[in-house]
């Protein structure tokens, strides 16, 4: 991907230096006005001099000194107001060409940062040619309390994407595709696929054909509960009741806190748990399946983190799986947040894994 080149100052200026002679020769005006002024004033004082003060407004002289000398002192300021006038233009430009180069500074970290996140997650992944089949990337279904969800399926729309999920679905778009290959990259609501009926060998038959990138807990992705409950080997599982949903492990199961009225009210210190998981498509042991789940938002904003943004983690992770490449792989994480709105707000330091298994 090309980049436009900076407009970077060029290293030396063929302007005069403000306090050189030419800028002394642009100000002439302001010379002549201060000599003006000095010889007004001059002429006001020996008038002012022989005769009385209150005689003064009646002599024509001293009348005529004093208008000049207003004259020359509204000449000043007008000179003043241009000059500083100037100036502010040259600084206006000036945070302009630096607000120019901070963005492109910005906009080249963020092609570095994309870059190595595509590197690592290929690397993970291992889906470098999809050999034709599609990757679908399939996001929850919450209706909220509009129903949303519900209605634009209604009105044959696409249906929104989750605040929490929407980043992560479309930079692995973005940004993952590209380099590995994807040609045929499909956004799906679980919701658009049905398990019921006839239509159930149908979507099973298009899950077949494809790679699965499924984000959410089996809450509220029923095709994520389904592709972890057909793979019988994995460690980690989510588990749901009527509450949210939860992390399971052999004789051990994480529940994210309680997010109440009165924790949000006091933005009280909470904790989610999240699943990175890889293993084979349960309908085609060919292709890939992966999942990318919080209990809570929090937990997905946190798979976001290790997979987007913090990339040496996710590096320093495989480091410590004896067989990175593996068919199977699951990370376990844990995050401390505060209640906010629209997203949750993360202690990005408290990322933690707290399990592995391949």
């Amino acid at each position: 991907m090309s980049q436009a080149p900076l407009n970077l100052p060029q290293p030396h200026s063929t302007d005069p230096s403000p306090g050189g002679t030419a800028s002394l020769l642009r100000d002439w005006k302001t010379v002549l006005t201060l000599i003006g002024l000095l010889s007004s004033v001059s002429v006001f004082a020996y008038l002012a001099k022989q005769r009385k003060w209150s005689e003064i407004p009646a002599s024509g002289s001293a009348l005529t000194g004093l208008l000049i000398v207003l004259a020359c002192l509204a000449l000043l300021i007008s000179l003043a107001i241009r000059k500083v006038r100037a100036q502010r233009a040259r600084i206006d430009t000036l945070l302009t060409k630096v607000r120019e180069l901070s963005a492109s500074t910005q906009a080249i970290h963020n092609l570095i940062v994309e870059d190595r996140a595509a590197l690592v997650l290929k690397n993970f992944l291992g889906v470098e040619q999809t050999d034709g089949a599609a990757v679908i990337i399939c996001y929850s279904h919450r209706p909220g309390p509009a129903h949303l969800a519900d209605a634009a399926k209604q009105k044959g729309e696409r249906v929104p994407l989750n605040d929490d999920e929407a980043n992560l679905a479309m930079r692995l778009w973005a940004i993952v595709a590209p380099p590995l290959g994807w040609e045929r990259v499909e956004l799906h609501c679980s919701c658009e696929f049905s398990s019921v009926g006839q239509a159930r060998k149908a979507t099973f038959d298009r899950f077949a054909n494809s790679h699965l990138i499924l984000l959410g807990s089996s809450k509220h992705n029923w095709v994520t509960e389904e592709a972890m409950g057909a793979n019988r080997d994995l460690l980690f599982r989510f588990g749901t009741d009527q509450a949210d949903a939860y992390i399971t492990r052999p004789e051990e199961r994480l529940t994210p806190s309680p997010l109440t009225d009165e924790a949000k009210r006091n933005r009280d210190r909470l904790i989610d748990y999240a699943l990175i998981t890889k293993m084979p498509n349960p309908w085609n042991p060919q292709r890939r399946a992966f999942v990318f789940a919080g209990c809570k938002a929090a937990g997905q904003l946190a798979v976001e983190q290790v997979l987007l943004l913090q990339t040496a983690r996710l590096k320093e992770i495989l480091a410590t799986i004896k067989s990175p490449g593996s068919k199977r792989l699951q990370v376990c994480l844990s995050i401390h947040y505060r209640y906010g709105i629209p997203l949750p707000e993360l202690e990005s330091d408290t990322l933690a894994v707290i399990g592995k298994s391949t």
